[in-house]
């Protein structure tokens, strides 16, 4: 069986929500891109991880991507042989991106009152609400990993780290010519979730595993930024695991076409024993060793600082996941097995035409 990269679809940031377009996961070729709207959220995710079996059933490698309130639910599933991309969407999402749209909402046998509709919608405003208050905490925690930042870029020799990363570009670049087409795809594999931090760190490891090690607050984003130039100037597919927090910063790299995976210690997680190679980032700046005791006591309060204001943010979202699961249920009551049945029917059918236009692919390929 092909192995299976989870992460997420999107996530709580300091920018807000922010969801990247899967459809770069593919190279941005997609063939199909699949939307299963409406009703509710486990009615879509039902239909989605039942594709999802179905997948693996027939020995494809895919990207399964969650749902930050509710991790366990599965809301969307990139196949890169399929050129295939399933994703959920809400009642009111569009569907005009999709060359398939299966809708929920037109299966559902009900007659809805305006009262019900007003219940829903007062509870859709206090989940937003509580999401709001996710994004202030992460907003807050943002000016204390910058003063860590600003701290050891102080003491910080680029020099030093250049030389030290220069034998890791020359493994990447020595894999082909220089074509300069390569494709940046983003996506999170770790995220603040209504269950708390979450890390799918161990479904994305590669043969190969390379890890930048240094401080809490040290800027991890440079380096990785620089090798991920490097691959893409040869042309490779370059998958970017971005920071929850900072979604423009890149946490950690992967580049499947050499089957390297590249980690950092923005968040400390089960791999750090397990790396071929090693940069540590207090190599470069020796001068950290002699800062004073207020320095140091200023950076240990600035990291647990961050990691209350997490907690915070993942019980406002665990209050988000409570509120959506009333709604959700409101909606449920309209549904039952014949509903769900036609629902997932519908998403198999788009998958086994799929899986029939790879086979006819397969035939006339002779490499």
């Amino acid at each position: 069986m092909q192995p299976t990269r989870h992460g997420f679809i999107g996530a709580y940031t300091r920018d807000g929500y922010v969801m990247f377009d899967p459809e770069r996961m593919l190279g941005g070729n997609a063939e199909r891109r699949i939307r299963v709207r409406g009703g509710y959220g486990k009615a879509r995710a039902s239909a989605i991880a039942a594709a999802v079996k179905r997948i693996l059933e027939r020995g494809y490698e895919a990207d399964v991507l969650h749902s930050p309130l509710e991790p366990e639910l599965i809301e969307g599933v990139v196949c890169p042989r399929l050129s295939l991309i399933i994703t959920s969407a809400d009642t009111c999402d569009p569907c005009d991106t999709a060359s398939v749209c299966i809708d929920l909402d037109e299966a559902l046998r009900t007659v809805r009152s305006g009262a019900r509709l007003d219940a829903i919608k007062a509870l859709a405003e206090e989940t937003l609400s509580y999401e709001s208050r996710v994004i202030r905490y992460m907003e807050a925690a943002a000016p204390l990993r910058a003063d860590a930042e600003d701290e050891y870029a102080r003491v910080f020799n680029q020099a030093a780290l250049d030389s030290m990363l220069r034998p890791w570009i020359e493994s990447i670049t020595a894999y082909r010519e220089d074509s300069g087409d390569g494709v940046e795809s983003r996506f999170f594999v770790e995220a603040i979730t209504a269950r708390g931090f979450i890390q799918h760190l161990d479904t994305v490891i590669m043969p190969r595993l390379w890890r930048l090690s240094g401080p809490w607050g040290s800027d991890f984003h440079a380096p990785l930024s620089k090798l991920r130039d490097a691959a893409l100037s040869k042309g490779l597919h370059v998958m970017c695991a971005m920071e929850h927090c900072q979604p423009g910063r890149i946490a950690h790299l992967l580049i499947p076409e050499l089957g390297l995976f590249i980690t950092s210690e923005v968040s400390v997680h089960v791999l750090a024993d397990a790396a071929q190679r090693t940069i540590d980032l207090r190599l470069a700046m020796p001068a950290a060793e002699t800062f004073s005791q207020h320095t140091l006591h200023a950076l240990a309060y600035d990291e647990l600082m961050v990691e209350q204001l997490m907690e915070k943010a993942a019980y406002a979202l665990d209050l988000a996941r409570q509120t959506r699961q009333r709604i959700d249920r409101m909606r449920e009551e309209y549904a039952d097995e014949q509903v769900m049945r036609m629902m997932t029917e519908a998403a198999l059918a788009v998958l086994e035409q799929a899986f029939a236009d790879d086979v006819k692919r397969s035939a006339y390929d002779f490499d």
